[in-house]
């Protein structure tokens, strides 16, 4: 499987509650091939099956465990990973064929590498598989040598795809795995134990252990135990099928065993039931987020994903927090016992004064005799309040590996927030505030959906303090829109996040706009004709929970027509509204610059400029304006043609009665008449013209 390194960045945005514990949509989705959120693949061909990683205390190298080899990457860069070295662990062909002949095929007897920790400031320990046949190593961390090789049973599982824990802690080992071929003995177990104590494991009763899934580690320095998180069969409740559940485990660091009873066994084994939430009761993994510097070691939480067992008729999901004083408290109280000739636990608790407790090494047969049949604790922990996230219904996923941070936002407060796996390669990164989470961003990790098995966060990269909420809002200057009347007009306007919902208004007073002449489509851009009442200013605001932001803005105005330059030029009377004439800047005739730090109150607000205040028009009123003064004109001619047409009709009329009552004249004598050396009538209008 190819692996990669994912370094991210965390967004500064507002957030869109969930209702209650259950988690609503992703705010923000990319595609593997987005360019607003880039991700860092190392790739190889002849790598494979890349599920172990550790990463270099100063965070600027990462090891990872493959198929066969074990590789250490440079990733002291944000936007390339390179390979530094790589050290080739493969089993011999007479291993191979060993594997072969026990019934093993050929894809699970290469050597998998389980297991990489470090073991001091220059070694790294390692164990792998090794053709189900364990073997460990320990390497050089610069070169990537391998200087000691030796049997790894009990270290990491002979079966290279079953689930196992390791840590070490001042260069002792500490694992939880099986150690036979066929993965049946389970054992929490102690190597390279220092300062000559003798290396511990599980006592071998099959009580102690019911087929269990290791899943976890994690370490309490203050009190000195390890946790162990795994399921298995709950053997205390009778049912008539087998009932699965989380288990917590703990054992002393420093813990030598008994003296005849329990040698070279835990006496300090116990374990409970981890308890998330009705019907999700499988735990897929657990990260353990220390508290922030200075804050007390029970602050630490134990962030753990949880599946069902039973089926629910869609994928689904819990996350829940476990305190780590309530964890503490827990093995201090009553116990049950097993009885070894039913074979069945007691229904109810024991007080108990020894177990769960340290330094047992030189206690009594009589005390170690109870510590061995009684180290399952009656109460269990639950989840911290109720649980922090649900992902079920319809959209429901199932996540598969979780990491977690603590970050300082620009408010100076601290938040965590989760990095979620899904078992189809998607990472959601999520944000926890009290009892609601919030899905960030969902990001593809992977071209074709497939399971990732491991998950690593550098907690010295990949953060970015941020809070859109304490953020002054950047001036957004509109954009003009120019359109002929009666032509439709489209304004665009995106989503900052799939939360979000998109509104419209208008002017700088922001009027709500009448549905009659407005139309919103669903992908937020605002339609509508450009008339005399929709030349205006329009500004897309976005709002996600009770936050507000100006996403675009735009000034609508109308394009002057070259009808009217040239009606101009003709009549003196009509203003001049050429093209040279018109102010350079188009803001000296619309109204003042938008601002959206301005308080645009109705109160606050100027009234709005007329002719007779002297104040500057914008566009569309100034075109109107133009319109009214032309049709004035035209107005006026008709009016001079139509006197003038009256005035030649009562010429005609005086003149013909004039000639009817005058005395007959000789001809010549007419022709010095006046009245007949005057212009002819005009007979047509375009003569008058």
């Amino acid at each position: 499987m190819t692996r990669l390194l994912l370094l991210w960045a965390l967004l500064g945005a507002p957030l869109h509650p969930a209702s209650g514990s259950r988690v609503g949509p992703p705010r923000r989705s990319f595609r593997l091939d987005s360019s607003d959120r880039g991700l860092v693949h190392f790739i190889q061909p002849d790598i494979h099956n890349t599920t172990t990683l550790l990463l270099s205390n100063d965070g600027s190298t990462l090891y990872v465990g493959a198929r066969n080899v074990i590789l250490s990457l440079d990733v002291s860069k944000p936007d390339v990973i390179t390979l530094k070295n790589k050290r080739d662990w493969s089993p011999s062909e007479e291993d191979i064929r060993a594997c072969r002949n026990k019934q093993k095929d050929a894809t699970e007897c290469p050597n998998f590498v389980r297991v990489l920790q470090p073991k001091n400031s220059s070694h790294l320990y390692a164990c792998g598989s090794y053709a189900y046949n364990p073997r460990d190593a320990i390497l050089d961390s610069q070169t990537l040598t391998l200087t000691t090789v030796s049997k790894g049973e009990g270290r990491c599982p002979f079966n290279p795809f079953e689930r196992s824990t390791a840590m070490t802690i001042d260069g002792e080992l500490f694992t939880g795995t099986t150690m036979d071929f066929k993965g049946a003995n389970p054992v929490i177990s102690r190597h390279f134990s220092r300062d000559r104590r003798p290396d511990i494991r599980q006592d071998s009763a099959g009580y102690l252990l019911d087929e269990p899934t290791f899943i976890s580690s994690s370490f309490d320095k203050k009190e000195g135990k390890l946790y162990f998180f795994f399921t298995e069969v709950l053997n205390e409740f009778h049912y008539t099928m087998d009932l699965k559940g989380t288990r917590l485990a703990q054992v002393c660091k420093d813990d030598v065993g008994g003296q005849r009873i329990l040698q070279k066994k835990w006496t300090s084994f116990a374990k409970s039931l981890l308890h998330c939430q009705q019907g999700f009761d499988i735990l897929q993994d657990m990260f353990t987020l220390q508290p922030s510097e200075g804050d007390s070691s029970e602050e630490t939480v134990f962030y753990g994903v949880f599946t069902s067992q039973w089926s629910l008729g869609s994928e689904s999901s819990a996350v829940c927090g476990f305190k780590m004083k309530d964890i503490r408290g827990l093995f201090s109280g009553q116990y049950k016992t097993f009885d070894t000739v039913k074979h069945q636990w007691s229904t109810s608790g024991t007080e108990r004064t020894n177990q769960g407790k340290c330094g047992l090494w030189n206690a009594t047969d009589v005390v170690l005799e109870v510590v061995k049949k009684s180290f399952l604790s009656h109460v269990h922990v639950r989840g911290a309040d109720t649980p922090l996230m649900i992902s079920s219904g319809p959209n429901g996923v199932r996540y598969s590996r979780l990491v977690a941070v603590t970050t300082q936002a620009a408010n100076e407060k601290q938040y965590t927030v989760l990095f979620l796996l899904t078992e189809t390669g998607f990472l959601h990164k999520v944000v926890l505030l009290g009892r609601s989470s919030w899905i960030v961003e969902a990001i593809q990790v992977f071209t074709e959906p497939q399971l990732v098995k491991s998950l690593l966060l550098s907690s010295s990269k990949d953060v970015e303090n941020g809070n859109v909420l304490m953020c002054p809002q950047s001036i957004t200057p509109p954009t003009e829109v120019q359109t002929d009347l009666n032509e439709v007009v489209t304004l665009p306007c995106a989503r900052p996040s799939d939360l979000a919902t998109l509104h419209w208004t208008s002017g700088h007073d922001r009027r709500p706009l009448p549905q009659k002449y407005f139309l919103q489509r669903p992908d937020g851009s605002l339609s509508f004709l450009a008339s005399a009442v929709t030349l205006d200013v329009y500004i897309c605001t976005s709002q996600e929970a009770r936050y507000q932001e100006d996403q675009v803005v735009f000034n609508v105005t109308l394009r002057v027509p070259k009808v009217f330059a040239e009606g101009r030029a003709a009549g003196p009377q009509a203003p001049d509204t050429s093209a040279e004439s018109l102010p350079e800047n188009d803001n000296e005739i619309t109204s003042a610059p938008y601002d959206p730090n301005e308080n645009w109150s109705q109160e606050s607000m100027p009234p709005r400029p007329t002719a007779d205040s002297g104040t500057q028009k914008n566009a569309g009123e100034k075109v109107l304006e133009l319109v009214r003064s032309y049709q004035t004109e035209l107005v006026v001619v008709s009016l001079l043609l139509a006197l003038l047409l009256c005035a030649n009709v009562l010429v005609g009329l005086v003149w013909n009665q004039r000639r009817c009552a005058a005395p007959s004249k000789p001809q010549e004598s007419l022709k010095n008449d006046p009245m007949l050396k005057q212009e002819p009538l005009v007979t047509d209008v375009k003569d008058m013209v």
